[in-house]
């Protein structure tokens, strides 16, 4: 699927990365896969494209976001550490799918708090949901990438769904 493109996913017809609590342009794209799903996902800077990263991973579990204006949103806290920074978005990110699952949350709100190479601090804002759209099985690091590119910083990982 590409962002502006005729392509469709499950019949919706929101472009990819298209962030219905923002209403902002795309900040990830579906890439394809055989059998999982793979994201590229930027930002102009680190911190957000972790953020956009969680963002994206709440988005594929719930393609429609409910009005958070509405809702009650519950803190969480999330420190990870990794030996390198393509580890630690892929870590950072699985964090994102283990709390969804145990708190069946999405995250439309996202904090990072604290960044480096090696270790993230965040705060993600959960609010319920009755079901997720989709299941995520788990963040792989499979064609995992982090890097600088044309003036913003790019992340490429692959879901097991």
């Amino acid at each position: 699927m590409t962002i502006g493109g005729g392509n469709l996913r499950k019949g919706v017809s929101q472009a990819a990365g298209y962030s219905p609590l923002r209403n902002k342009k795309a900040f990830f794209t579906f890439l394809p896969h055989t059998a999982d799903k793979k994201l590229l996902i930027w930002g102009k800077d680190l911190k957000e494209l972790f953020r956009h990263g969680a963002l994206a991973i709440s988005h594929v579990l719930k393609e429609c976001f409910p009005k958070t204006k509405q809702l009650e949103a519950q803190k969480r806290e999330v420190r990870i550490e990794a030996p390198s920074l393509d580890l630690l978005f892929a870590d950072f990110l699985q964090e994102v799918v283990k709390l969804a699952d145990i708190y069946n949350e999405i995250y439309p709100k996202v904090e990072i708090k604290e960044l480096s190479d090696d270790a993230v601090h965040a705060h993600l804002y959960g609010v319920k949901v009755e079901r997720f759209d989709e299941d995520i099985k788990a963040v792989t690091y499979n064609d995992l990438f982090v890097k600088r590119e044309k003036g913003r910083w790019v992340g490429q990982v692959v879901i097991d769904v």
